[in-house]
């Protein structure tokens, strides 16, 4: 994924109380809109140190927390171990150099992810192959700020376009909320946190 060796700098520091937090408050809001889903499998994509993943595991049957960097893998995997969840595991993997692994899950959760991918296009074509019928999707990602000026990342997401990508990915029945504001939350600058959730028939 873009921005991994980034990651694997930081992973052993990433779980600052600030990241803690917004993981607490992000948890929250995917809960609240999650239906039976005791026996369904979550993907958290870019899982990073499994702040949210981990936190959603006794949600679902099972848990698959997969990233780019070796090291928060390693961190995630240790936590894992520590704290005795049964039903999660990790893979570490590259969705973007490297094709669709044969495998199902009926939710995927991308948090503040694909504003490091350069094609958002291509990532969550590769993302629906991993869902089952009528599986869901979750981005919770910075809505689109202008002050924010970053060869490394996007400037966040519009409502509309993001919209527009995923309906040319077969989703509908789409699902937005605002949830979360704060001072220098993204890129020095004020920013806003929204969660999307779509269906894939």
């Amino acid at each position: 994924m873009a921005n991994t060796e980034k990651f694997e700098q930081i992973a052993k520091q990433y779980d600052q109380p600030d990241r803690i937090k917004i993981a607490e408050i992000t948890v929250s809001e995917i809960k609240s809109i999650l239906k039976d889903s005791k026996d369904k499998v979550l993907m958290d994509f870019g899982c990073g140190t499994g702040l949210i993943g981990l936190s959603l595991a006794t949600e679902f049957k099972e848990v698959l927390l997969v990233d780019s960097s070796v090291n928060m893998i390693a961190v995630t995997s240790n936590k894992i171990k520590q704290l005795d969840i049964t039903n999660a595991k990790v893979m570490n993997f590259d969705l973007e150099m490297n094709e669709v692994e044969p495998l199902k899950v009926d939710v995927i959760i991308i948090s503040q992810v694909l504003l490091h991918i350069p094609n958002t296009q291509a990532i969550l074509e590769k993302l629906s192959h991993f869902l089952n019928e009528n599986g869901m999707l979750i981005i919770i990602d910075f809505e689109e700020n202008h002050l924010v000026n970053s060869p490394l990342v996007h400037r966040g997401f519009n409502k509309a376009n993001l919209e527009i990508q995923l309906l040319k990915n077969g989703y509908n029945s789409f699902n937005y909320k605002s949830f979360y504001s704060s001072d220098n939350l993204f890129m020095g600058q004020r920013a806003t946190l929204f969660l999307m959730s779509a269906i894939r028939p």
